[in-house]
C-alpha cells in the first residue's frame, strides 16, 4: 500500500508549467493517492475537472477563511451544486484564520458555520484550516460533530499546529489530525509530540504543497512527494517501521474520504 497525501493544491498555478511530470513523479515514488483541495469556487472546480483526468485523483470543495466574503448566496448554490455531482469527497479547506484576517471574523464564522451545514446535507466529511483560531474552531466544531454520533471520521484538521492536549479534543470529536511535512522543522517538536502522542488511527499525512516544504527544501515551492518525508519523520519519533506509517495513515485517509 502506497502513501497517500491528503491535503495538495496540485491544481494550483504553481503547478501549471510541470504538473503532469509533478503527477509522474508521484506514482513513481510509490503514492496511491493524492487529495486535491479547493479553496474558492474556481479553485474548487478546477480540482473537480483536474481529478476527472485520473482515480487516483481526488476532489475537495470550499471555501478558505482568507476568501469567505466571497461566499454569497449565488457561490453557496454553487458549492452545493459542485457537492452534489461531481465526485467530491469532502468539504474543504474551510474554516477559520485569525492571524492574516483577510476577511473580517464574523464573516468567516458565518461561511465556517455554513459550509458545515453543506456538509451535513450531503454527508460529507470537512477538511478544517485552522490559525490562530484553535479554541474557536473546536467550539464550533463540537456543537457540529455532537449529532452526527457514530464511529466514522468526521473530519480532518489540516496541517495540525496545535498542541497534543488540543488534538486529542478533536480526535474526541471524531476528526483525525494531519501531520505536514512541517514535522520536519527543528522548531517545530510540540508536532513531534503530537505525533508521537497520538493513536496511529488518528493520523493522516499531507504536504499542502505547494506550500510548507520540508527543512531540507525550505524557500522552495514544496511537492505532493515530500509527504514521504512527513512519513519519515513520523516513523522516526513513534519507533516503528515507516511501511507501518504509510498502512496506517492510508487507510485512515481512505476511511474518512470513503475511497
Amino acid at each position: 500500500m502506497g502513501a497517500i497525501d491528503t491535503h495538495s493544491h496540485i491544481q494550483f498555478e504553481q503547478f501549471d508549467s510541470d504538473r503532469d511530470a509533478v503527477l509522474d513523479a508521484c506514482w513513481r515514488a510509490g503514492l496511491q493517492a493524492l487529495l486535491v483541495v479547493g479553496t474558492d469556487i474556481e479553485t474548487s472546480q478546477r480540482a473537480i475537472e483536474l481529478c476527472a483526468r485520473d482515480p487516483r485523483l481526488h476532489p475537495t470543495a470550499g471555501v478558505h477563511p482568507h476568501d469567505a466574503s466571497s461566499l454569497d448566496e449565488t457561490a453557496e448554490a454553487e458549492l452545493r451544486r459542485l457537492a452534489e455531482s461531481s465526485g467530491v469527497v469532502a468539504i474543504g479547506e474551510i474554516g477559520l484564520d485569525f492571524y492574516r484576517m483577510l476577511s473580517p471574523r464574523e464573516v468567516q464564522l458565518d461561511a465556517f458555520r455554513r459550509q458545515l451545514a453543506i456538509a451535513d446535507e450531503f454527508d460529507l466529511p470537512v477538511v478544517v484550516h485552522t490559525r490562530e483560531s484553535i479554541d474557536e474552531a473546536h467550539e464550533m466544531l463540537r456543537s457540529w460533530a455532537r449529532p452526527r454520533g457514530d464511529s466514522h471520521p468526521i473530519g480532518v484538521m489540516h496541517c495540525f499546529s496545535g498542541t497534543l492536549e488540543q488534538a486529542r479534543e478533536f480526535d474526541g470529536l471524531g476528526f483525525l489530525i494531519s501531520i505536514p511535512a512541517t514535522v520536519t522543522y527543528p522548531q517545530n517538536e510540540e508536532l513531534r509530540r503530537v505525533a508521537r502522542g497520538l493513536s496511529l488511527d488518528a493520523l493522516v499525512v499531507e504536504t499542502d504543497s505547494p506550500y510548507l516544504p520540508p527543512q531540507r527544501l525550505r524557500g522552495r515551492r514544496n511537492d505532493p512527494t515530500n509527504v514521504l518525508e512527513a512519513i519519515r519523520v513520523v516513523a522516526e519519533v513513534r519507533g516503528q517501521p515507516q511501511d507501518e506509517i504509510v498502512r496506517a495513515t492510508s487507510e485512515n485517509a481512505r476511511r474518512l474520504f470513503r475511497l
